[in-house]
């Protein structure tokens, strides 16, 4: 092989794979799992009440700027499916009629919102602006759940940084029996738990979407149903549901616990952590007194850091594609009980010929 074909090769590798990462990049939303996204729906009406068809209506992520529009039909109807957590602005706009914001529209993970826009009528341009107010009923979705958001994952201690564990302050989710399976199991601080006293290998554990259970990796090592566990930090909100669960589910008979990673914006932001455990914070054990105390040590570190996919002299990247990662890591030296056999007087004193002691 020549030197042009060796370079028109690698040229042909690079361009393949950079077509194969904007695939990736761009058509998030097609090949993304719908489970972990939620729903706005509801209807246009004018001052009457009647209904208004083919109303504009515009969709604003209020962190990236992304919009989605859609028009109201026939009966004045309209839907957007697939929208990540988070909160939004919607706009509706019809020919005859002022203009209808709705600020601080909350989504949720599973979760089907009805938003209702009652368009003014105007012979001049005119806009009406309204705060979102939280649903009392979610009425679209008979799904029975409850929502732990980011801020609750990040304000509660969690000894062991597994935010699967609050799960527990769902509504039917008790501990799991004491020592079983892990000997953290019946604490507080335990990642298994059970649902409504279905057995705890019966919870079904998703990451943005994606099936993220034990046998689907092949298990794992972090003491829990769950293979991937990022940290807290990085978890935007999860939701544990327990009963009248959506077709889409049917892995198992527990809860489902459906968690969903941050994303960028169009801000940078991030955050650093280091939780640190040493002996010389500690007191020594009681019966250890006349010893050094026992050599510990626990680092637990990490970062997050998300922000907007800059491209120089090609477009700012603004509004268009962002970028979220996490990292943790771990360091410990942790004090190991240990038993030894040592020989007996009447081994050492027969040059270890009797060995009576040990028969």
């Amino acid at each position: 092989m020549n030197r042009h074909t060796r370079l028109c090769s690698r040229v042909f590798l690079f361009r393949a794979c950079l077509a194969l990462l904007l695939v990736l990049v761009f058509v998030r939303g097609s090949l993304h799992a719908q489970i972990d996204t939620g729903s706005i729906t509801g209807r246009v009406l004018d001052p009457s009440g009647a209904v208004i068809p083919a109303a504009e209506i515009t969709l604003t992520n209020v962190a990236t700027n992304v919009k989605a529009n859609t028009q109201s039909t026939a009966t004045g109807v309209y839907v957007f499916t697939g929208i990540l957590p988070g909160n939004y602005t919607i706009t509706a706009r019809a020919m005859g009629f002022g203009s209808y914001v709705v600020r601080e529209v909350s989504v949720h993970v599973q979760q089907t919102l009805t938003v209702d826009l009652h368009l003014p009528t105007a012979s001049v341009k005119q806009q009406v602006v309204v705060t979102a107010a939280t649903p009392l009923l979610q009425a679209q979705n008979a799904a029975v759940g409850q929502t732990i958001m980011s801020r609750t994952i990040n304000n509660l201690p969690l000894a062991t940084r597994d935010w699967g564990s609050l799960a527990q302050l769902a509504a039917g989710v008790s501990t799991a029996p004491p020592g079983q399976p892990t000997p953290d199991s019946g604490s507080t601080e335990s990642a298994y738990f059970s649902v409504d006293g279905v057995n705890v290998w019966q919870n079904d554990f998703r990451l943005d979407g994606i099936n993220d259970n034990i046998e689907f990796y092949g298990g794992n090592y972090t003491g829990t149903n769950a293979a991937i566990v990022p940290p807290p930090d990085a978890i935007e909100e999860f939701k544990v549901q327990n009963g009248d669960f959506n077709a889409e589910f049917g892995h198992s008979t527990g809860g489902i616990i459906n968690a969903d990673i941050k994303s960028g914006t169009n801000h940078l932001h991030g955050d650093l952590w280091e939780y640190v455990r040493n002996n010389a914070f500690n007191a020594n054990y009681f019966f250890n007194r006349n010893k050094p105390t026992p050599e510990y040590r626990q680092n637990l570190f990490g970062f997050t850091i998300g922000g907007p996919v800059l491209i120089p002299h090609v477009y700012d990247g603004r509004n268009k594609t962002f970028f979220f990662v996490d990292y943790q890591g771990g360091r410990y030296v942790l004090p190991e009980p240990a038993t030894s056999t040592v020989p007996t007087p009447g081994m050492t004193q027969s040059g270890f010929t009797n060995l009576q002691d040990n028969i």
